[in-house]
């Protein structure tokens, strides 16, 4: 065992920094000058800033390691030499084996999405004034002190939160304005929603991003601290004057090899006007700005690679001799496994003319009859017989670029004309070089293709085209039902396979892939794809994994079945590791049903919901899941009446939900026994928060025992444009009778709220809630904001940051608030019936 003894008796300004109430946050690192040997033992003498206070300081203590999947945990820990106590005892949260946090990056915004035991890392200290204090934590047998990258310290027991959980995928991300990354222009924080000016910066994660402008040296370099072989970039390009979306190119360097290009895409981006919205600028109140590409490298870059992004002109792309990447989703690169020429990468609006088109193609845009999908490329549309329009005017998105060619006609008599131009395209989405936003990469090890699993039917043996080039609707059907009558895997080897209509899962049956970054079903219909299980009790032991599901829904339809996957599963179905994107909703299941596994999603770019589960739902487990840029609620639990009972039962875990444009990231419409534990989520945008409780929608009312723990809610809740006044991070809303059963809410983490972080609402009343081990920083108007009847028991909860009143309360002795033991900031004490003058200041 080692000794670590980090002395930092320093002052503010000179090197180590301060604590104190202005800073409630620091980090001591592990210089190596202060490394020796005794005993299994870590020192820290705290900063002389703490000692000099003149009554008890309380902070919170937490050992940071230097890998997220290694930590370092104490069994006991000492404060001046006092006989020490177990981190049982010590803990501020004190959480059973099996809970689990990530580490962020000391580097602003490089967060680990993975989780590590918080268990034996954390300790509240109470520091005695006047003397210098010494803590010391002796280390559990088998952690060692080499894997520790230092001390954080919380004043008041809270911390622009030292851990947090969230889904525990391995991935990494970078966001593209921190860490110095951006060489082009910061833009945010911003929180203006829903304007008839656009705001890139309110729907940016961490409500900040980088622009790049396209012909310049601007750039995004970011230096990686874990391995990658793919990589996931959120980004922004401009829509086209009347709507439709443009298209440009990003230029990607890793390390010191030759770059690629990657096309871009808004089409499936900018909604405007109201609800369901449409994509026409003239009607304002723009929204829905991002895209995400999915871009699979030729190799592993190793830690402390750097990656370049930047803005490139069409009009500059030359030839190169050199394997661009595999490129998945967004901008509409196509997935055929021949490795394209980077001068071709993006195919489809930077071509340069070769010439005139043969006779047999020059037909009039109306005439045309589309020979390929949305995304193919040049030497697949020609290896076709098909036409290839090269460098074609502005078009609209329905009339293709690769499409048949016409019967040529008996030649007349004489010399026939020289053959003229093709007729006038329509105006439609033009490539544009514009500036592009980047927003955050998030980067994965992936490794390769998973293998064909013993005695499956391959998708290609019934005619399944893993080129794209034609319709594999009878071909997945032909296997499926091989698959299932032989009580065998259906295999969906790597490629991309075009899918003309939603495909039916009956019960029993096994689809897997070589990987959700291999393997991909694409619809191109504009309002029908998606898997679809039976209506309820649904489709009994389906396994779904390793695949990726995308569409190209450009426009909410509620009545429409544009789902990921749609119907209902039950009967111990699992489904795993997929990707889905550009759906209308990620999956939409519609009850009653019980006993699934929902696990390992990447779930992005939808125009409504990412998870529903729909009426009846009982026993799913819906764990690990990424879920961003979502049109509608992040995962919802909908326990409408017209449906025979409602969701009960259900397990929401270690999930992360960033940014959905309309609504919540977590919502429970009524039902019953709920658990929400472990979820990371963040940055909601319009009429919602970050985690939301309601009777509303005609749900059955909510009952039974629920249960939200360990949650962390950041930059959650909003102002809503109808109420004029702001919805909390944390809210809850009586609309349809008293929301009055039984909520417990534990051990959460609420910060940087840009209005109040625990919102009641609702003529009808809010009861029946225990808040215990609260912690909030940086509401920007309240700690609550009471506009309901309200009865509620809080104990160990924390408000710091409050930036109008701890409180607010129109509602007298109908607002009952009860206070046990050990709340901090005095919160409950600043009491106002009224809102800011002004609105609250921009967070930082």
């Amino acid at each position: 065992g080692l000794l670590l003894w980090v002395c930092f008796a320093c002052r503010a300004g000179a090197a180590g920094g301060s604590l104190d109430a202005g800073s409630p946050s620091f980090h001591l690192g592990l210089p190596q000058a202060h490394v020796g040997a005794q005993g299994s033992r870590v020192s820290f003498a705290l900063p002389t800033d703490l000692s000099e206070a003149h009554e008890p300081v309380h902070i919170t203590a937490t050992l940071v390691p230097r890998r997220p999947d290694r930590p370092v945990r104490y069994q006991s820990v000492s404060l001046n030499g006092r006989a020490p106590i177990s981190a049982a005892t010590a803990a501020t949260e004190p959480r059973d084996s099996g809970a689990n946090t990530s580490v962020v990056d000391v580097d602003r915004g490089s967060t680990v999405n993975s989780c590590v035991p918080l268990s034996n890392t954390r300790a509240v200290l109470t520091l005695p004034a006047g003397t210098v204090s010494v803590v010391q934590f002796q280390l559990l047998p088998g952690d060692s002190a080499a894997d520790l990258a230092g001390l954080d310290l919380a004043h008041d027991g809270l911390l622009k939160p030292p851990a947090f959980c969230g889904s525990r995928l391995p991935a990494v991300s970078y966001e593209a304005e921190g860490g110095g990354r951006c060489g082009g222009t910061v833009i945010g924080p911003d929180y203006t929603a829903y304007t008839d000016q656009i705001h890139l910066a309110t729907e940016a994660s961490q409500r900040m991003a980088c622009t790049l402008a396209t012909h310049s040296a601007n750039n995004v370099s970011i230096t990686l601290t874990s391995p990658a072989d793919a990589i996931r970039v959120r980004y922004s390009i401009p829509d086209a004057i009347a709507g439709g979306g443009t298209h440009s190119t990003l230029r990607i360097a890793v390390g010191t090899a030759a770059p690629f290009l990657v096309p871009l895409t808004s089409e499936f981006s900018y909604y405007y006007g109201t609800y369901p919205f449409t994509n026409n600028p003239a009607n304002g109140k723009g929204h829905h700005f991002y895209d995400e590409v999915y871009v699979r490298l030729n190799s592993t870059a190793a830690v402390g690679t750097t990656l370049v992004l930047s803005g490139f002109p069409a009009a500059a792309l030359t030839p190169r001799d050199a394997d661009p990447p595999q490129i998945m989703g967004g901008g509409g690169a196509d997935l055929n496994p021949t490795r394209l020429p980077i001068a071709v990468v993006d195919q489809r609006r930077t071509r340069e003319s070769r010439g005139p088109l043969p006779p047999a193609c020059q037909m009039a845009p109306p005439d045309r009859k589309d020979c390929g999908f949305y995304g193919i490329n040049e030497s697949v549309c020609q290896g076709r017989g098909c036409c290839w329009l090269l460098n074609p005017p502005p078009n609209s998105r329905h009339i293709p670029d690769c499409y048949h060619p016409s019967s040529p006609p008996p030649p007349p008599p004489g010399p026939s004309p020289p053959p003229g131009p093709p007729g006038p395209s329509p105006p439609g989405p033009p490539s544009v070089s514009g500036p592009i936003t980047i927003d955050v990469i998030t980067t994965y090890v992936i490794g390769s293709p998973i293998p064909v699993p013993s005695g499956a039917v391959d998708l290609t043996a019934h005619g399944g085209d893993p080129s794209g080039g034609t319709d594999s609707s009878a071909a997945f059907t032909s296997a499926l039902a091989a698959a299932v009558s032989s009580n065998s895997p259906l295999w969906i080897p790597p490629g991309q396979f075009l899918l003309l209509k939603p495909i039916d899962i009956p019960s029993h049956a096994r689809v897997l892939g070589a990987g959700a970054w291999y393997s991909e079903l694409r619809w191109t219909e504009q309002q029908a794809m998606g898997l679809v299980g039976a209506k309820s009790p649904g489709s009994i032991d389906v396994h779904l994994a390793d695949f990726a599901i995308r569409g190209e829904i450009r426009q909410r339809c509620d009545s429409c079945p544009a789902t990921g996957l749609g119907g209902a599963f039950s009967g111990g179905s699992t489904i795993e590791r997929l990707i889905i994107q550009h759906a209308k909703v990620g999956m939409w299941l519609d009850g009653p049903f019980s006993d699934v596994l929902i696990a390992g999603n990447l779930i992005s770019d939808t125009n409504a919901d990412g998870i529903n589960l729909h009426g009846g739902v009982t026993n799913v487990t819906v764990t690990d899941n990424h879920l961003r840029n979502l049109g509608d609620d992040g995962i919802a639990q909908w326990s409408q009446k017209t449906l025979s009972r409602p969701d009960s039962d259900n397990v929401v875990q270690f999930n992360t939900v960033e940014l959905p444009i309309l609504a919540n990231c977590i919502a429970l419409y009524g039902g019953s026994n709920h658990t929400v534990t472990d979820n990371l989520l963040s940055d909601t945008v319009m009429s919602g928060g970050a985690l939301h409780v309601g009777n509303r929608f005609t749900s059955y009312p909510l009952g039974g025992v629920s249960r939200l723990s360990r949650n962390t809610l950041i930059r959650g809740g909003c102002l809503d444009p109808n109420w004029k006044f702001g919805v909390g991070s944390l809210w809850f809303y009586s609309l349809e009778g008293p929301l009055d059963a039984q909520v417990y809410i534990t051990n959460t983490t609420i910060v940087d709220s840009p209005y109040e972080a625990i919102h009641s609402i609702g003529s009808t009343g809010v009861s029946g809630l225990t808040f215990d081990g609260v912690v909030s920083n940086g509401s920007k108007t309240f700690f609550l904001q009471l506009q309901s009847p309200f009865s509620a028991s809080f104990a160990r909860t924390t408000a710091l940051g409050v930036g109008y009143a701890g409180v607010y309360n129109c509602e007298g002795a109908k607002a009952n608030l009860t206070l046990g033991s050990d709340n901090v900031g005095g919160w409950w004490n600043s009491t106002r019936c009224g809102f800011p003058p002004t609105s609250p200041p921009t967070p930082a």
